[in-house]
């Protein structure tokens, strides 16, 4: 049996906050401000960021799209352009991917680059001012970190496996485990003025609320399993600088937070989550994406634009979880689709 080692450095600010991803309640947070250079932070004060975690499922599946895309990753495979991060290549090889042992499946290079760039177009949302902190900033920020690790090359990087990738079986389980919580009304969502969507929500799941089994079950929320998949990865490296190949991987994707699980050797097991997959549309009745478990209120709220017309789970203003139709969140240039959209 392998013996995993997390990584040290790096990956123990990842390990500590998938640790804590997973089962987060509908509470309240106080949302990390940008510390200005030269800040001094007292023993009782905390060193805030802007809430970049809301996007570690977006950064993993980068992460991953990167490698399908390039068989590796690294410091050469983005640039910063009018503090967007966009790419450095113009196309994608073909790849393979399987699931459990099953015979490898051909996945398009043109695919895998046109889901790398639309999911980079989350860098244009206009609803988080901050949001280019979380991936350009970031991007710079790691590069200034990155020389300490010694490498002149990054590994390369073969997927030999995905574990729990969406299918009917699988969403049939989940969604036995589902509590009943309130649900957003599809006529909510018709009507033209934000201010009227959100006062016929709160309208609505207030009324839900006196059902008591809603109202008790709301609180167990947090228990269900999300949704996950995982993507073994075997590495090599021809640097002499580096030591360990998975290690050295992993700090060459280092700059996209939530991708990495575990590395050493020359293994690497990388995240990604159900709402950002490519897959066709989920037509099971009764599975629910439940995105407000995920990295705390209001949780990830972006997927892949193939989820469109299937529900989420959402934390917000009206401090409840409610199920939502995914919609494609009403932004111009963003074609994702989105948890929420009030």
């Amino acid at each position: 049996m392998n013996n995993y080692k997390i990584l040290a450095g790096v990956a123990v600010a990842l390990a500590t906050t998938a640790a804590s991803a997973f089962f987060v309640s509908c509470g309240r947070v106080e949302e990390a401000s940008s510390v200005q250079d030269g800040a001094e932070a007292s023993s009782n004060a905390v060193l805030k960021q802007p809430p970049c975690w809301r996007y570690q499922t977006v950064t993993a599946a980068i992460a991953a799209l990167v490698i399908d895309c390039q068989g590796t990753i690294g410091p050469d495979s983005f640039k910063v352009v009018d503090d967007l991060l966009v790419p450095t290549f113009a196309t994608c090889r073909d790849s393979t991917t399987q699931e459990g042992g099953s015979a490898p499946v051909r996945v398009d290079g043109k695919a895998t680059f046109d889901a790398l760039t639309t999911l980079l177009t989350v860098q244009k949302t206009p609803e988080d001012p901050n949001i280019r902190q979380c991936f350009a900033g970031r991007w710079n920020r790691w590069l200034e970190l990155f020389p300490r690790a010694g490498l002149t090359s990054c590994p390369t990087w073969t997927k030999t496996e995905v574990i729990g990738d969406p299918s009917p079986r699988t969403l049939k389980q989940l969604a036995k485990l589902y509590p009943k919580v309130p649900v957003a009304p599809q006529a909510c969502h018709a009507l033209p003025d934000a201010a009227q969507r959100k006062a016929c929500v709160s309208k609505s799941i207030q009324q839900q609320l006196q059902d008591p089994v809603v109202a008790h079950e709301r609180q167990l929320v947090d228990l269900v399993p999300p949704p996950k998949t995982s993507q073994t990865y075997t590495v090599s490296s021809s640097d002499p600088q580096c030591d360990d190949p998975a290690v050295c991987a992993a700090q060459c994707a280092a700059a996209f937070p939530g991708f990495i699980l575990a590395a050493s050797g020359n293994r690497v097991d990388g995240d990604a989550t159900y709402w950002l997959s490519s897959a066709p549309p989920f037509t099971f009745t009764g599975y629910t994406h439940p995105m407000c478990q995920y990295m705390g209120p209001p949780g990830a709220v972006y997927g892949h634009y193939n989820r469109i017309g299937e529900t989420c789970w959402r934390c917000d203003e009206f401090d409840g979880l409610y199920v939502e139709v995914l919609v494609d969140a009403r932004i111009p240039g963003v074609p994702l689709s989105h948890c929420g959209g009030f």
